[in-house]
């Protein structure tokens, strides 16, 4: 054997030996991870967990995950994290976000976070104030670039733009910018709910980056929680919620009698304002009903000089899906039984588990 093949044939010794080292160090930690998950699984309690923790940020009862050997878990974010479905109640990240791709790595990360989150959960997250920089680009007279660029191998200053270089690209580390209106649109394209900006918290938020960072908190709310709160807002929902099943076709007089009747016992109740009628439309167009329902009120406000907008709200409940009845049935309070009723609306609304009430009841 000649001397280059010598060579070759020990430096593919070599190599193979250290490739052999880094398959047997990738299963240590695989089965290490996958041990310290499977034992927080199996005591029955919430799981916390906190991406990128590093050596500086080690809260008490968080399972910590990054890359380095540092923290209980080592993973990298750019891949799936090992929890099954809604198995994590509380995700928290701080100034990690930044050091991703955007849209597909980043995504990535969002979508397997909420994924793993059980539906209630939350994700708290804090990444760097990018407008700070900015505003320092624009105004660098009164920049302290002691207090905002401390990262020292980032930092090489030739002109004002050299502050946006700084916090866009951090020595190679970083790779996206933030500012309030864009971190809260990203959690939310991620499916996130209720994503809102919130303030510093010292139980959670590590007080050396307060001054440059900016804070946001998201949900992941179950789809039962997200309808309710779409009907909230949609029928006005209240404290009190009664439903009626009119029979839209029976003669205008009786009709118009009997909804006048429980729309004054409710207008009179000591609680009104805390009150929401609903009106199933199931057989009517609700403009209709609309029209049918303002000659109601005019008829009180004149008959009785009783005005209704400032005592009563009124809803016209028109059709629902199956989910969305689901929904709404734990939110009402009861049902105003009425002599003529739409049976057929009745019998899809399954209103079965409702508390009736006769209209005698509800006057005091």
């Amino acid at each position: 054997m000649e001397l280059d093949d010598q060579v070759n044939l020990a430096e593919y010794v070599e190599w193979k030996k250290q490739v052999l080292h880094r398959q047997e160090v990738l299963q240590k930690i695989s089965n290490r991870n996958n041990n310290l998950i499977t034992q927080l699984l199996s005591e029955n309690k919430p799981i916390k967990i906190e991406l990128g923790a590093g050596k500086e940020h080690q809260l008490e009862g968080w399972t910590t995950i990054d890359i380095s050997g540092d923290c209980d878990l080592i993973l990298d974010l750019r891949n799936p994290l090992p929890f099954p479905d809604e198995s994590v109640t509380e995700i928290y990240s701080s100034h990690v976000l930044e050091h991703f791709l955007y849209p597909y790595q980043m995504a990535g990360i969002l979508n397997e976070c909420y994924r793993i989150l059980k539906k209630g959960g939350i994700f708290r997250v804090c990444v760097p104030n990018s407008r700070i920089y900015i505003e320092a680009y624009l105004n660098p007279d009164q920049f302290d670039t002691e207090r905002y660029c401390q990262f020292k191998p980032a930092y090489h200053y030739n002109s004002p733009i050299d502050y946006i270089n700084y916090i866009a690209y951090m020595a190679g580390h970083h790779y996206h910018l933030f500012d309030e209106d864009n971190l809260v649109s990203i959690l939310s394209q991620a499916g996130f709910n209720n994503v809102r900006l919130r303030d510093f918290d010292p139980s959670i938020d590590l007080e050396s980056r307060r001054y440059e960072s900016i804070y946001a908190i998201a949900e992941k709310i179950s789809t039962t929680s997200l309808i309710i709160s779409e009907l909230e807002v949609k029928l006005n929902l209240h404290e009190i919620n009664y439903i009626i099943f009119p029979n839209w076709t029976q003669s205008e007089d009786e009709l118009g009698l009997e909804l006048q009747e429980i729309i004054k016992a409710l207008a009179n109740h000591p609680e009104s304002e805390k009150i929401t009628l609903l009106i199933n439309t199931g057989n009517i167009d609700a403009e209709e009903a609309t029209m049918f329902l303002s000659s109601i009120a005019m008829n009180l406000l004149m008959e009785e000089d009783l005005d209704i907008s400032d005592s009563i709200n009124i809803s016209l409940v028109a059709e629902l899906g199956d989910r969305e009845w689901e929904s709404l049935l734990p939110r009402i309070y009861g049902r105003v039984v009425l002599k003529n009723e739409d049976e057929l609306a009745l019998a899809q609304a399954s209103v079965s588990q409702l508390q009736n009430y006769q209209i005698d009841s509800l006057i005091n």
